[in-house]
């Protein structure tokens, strides 16, 4: 898979809406790097799968202690709806967040460029409807049983930020979850992905110009600031759990890894 090049937001939204058109599902990802991976796993990973699994437990187990909400419904909705909270408070996972909004992807992928980056990237992802799980299917699927890669598809949230919480409205509400041998392999190396994946590539030089078009074709200024969640207390110990039990624990074997072989 070659990355296209654009270089305006017009460009960036014909492409994106002449895709749309031709598949049944699209969604959208922004990235500051030309790879895709979960959050659960460290861009400089040491950690085996089976290590970031029981890491990713742990997390989970501590989110559950701290997140104030309780979910009345089957168990295995339930757990999905924790994995999700968890995700959109930024707790690593191997739940991948996905827009279905091509300019929220967008905004992610050219926000915060330094001089040194050369390109944001925008992940084209076209999907059939057998790929996806909706809310309501959530209990067919529980995560012990997960060998395919699907999207959980949650509520489709409009421009009305009174219809969610900001954080639901900027992120999208979809999570891409795939099987455990999947994870520390990037999307657009996997023959399931690299086959129908796009991925746009837009130089450093132009992103803000791309994101001033998007406030002014699309009337909206996406505030990514997720802090102004009255819950933003559960971002920072989410910012901590993530420190604490996974980039700490691959720092440490990185520094073994050096020091055993210098």
């Amino acid at each position: 898979m070659v990355p296209i090049e654009k270089k305006s937001y017009s460009e960036i939204k014909k492409f994106c809406e002449t895709n749309a058109q031709e598949n049944e599902c699209t969604f959208y990802r922004g990235t500051k790097v030309p790879y895709l991976l979960p959050s659960i796993v460290p861009k400089k990973n040491n950690l085996d799968i089976i290590h970031l699994l029981k890491i990713e437990k742990k997390l989970l187990k501590e989110f559950k202690n701290i997140y104030p909400h309780k979910f009345e419904c089957d168990e295995v909705t339930k757990d999905w709806l924790y994995r999700i909270r968890a995700r959109e408070h930024e707790l690593a996972s191997r739940l991948m967040d996905w827009s279905h909004i091509f300019y929220k992807a967008l905004d992610f992928a050219t926000k915060y460029l330094k001089s040194s980056d050369e390109y944001g990237y925008l992940w084209v992802l076209p999907m059939n409807e057998n790929e996806i799980v909706p809310y309501s299917d959530f209990r067919k699927y529980p995560i012990e049983s997960i060998s395919s890669s699907y999207m959980l598809r949650g509520v489709n949230y409009g421009k009305d930020n009174a219809l969610a919480p900001h954080r639901q409205f900027v992120q999208g509400g979809n999570f891409l979850i795939q099987p455990p041998d999947l994870i520390t392999t990037s999307l657009n190396m996997q023959p399931i992905f690299s086959n129908k994946l796009i991925c746009l590539k837009i130089p450093a030089k132009y992103a803000m110009d791309v994101r001033n078009d998007i406030i002014k074709f699309e009337h909206e200024d996406i505030n990514q600031d997720l802090m102004i969640e009255k819950e933003n207390c559960i971002d920072l110990i989410c910012k901590s759990l993530n420190e604490k039990l996974l980039y700490s624990v691959s720092n440490k074997i990185d520094d073994y890894l050096k020091t055993a072989n210098p």
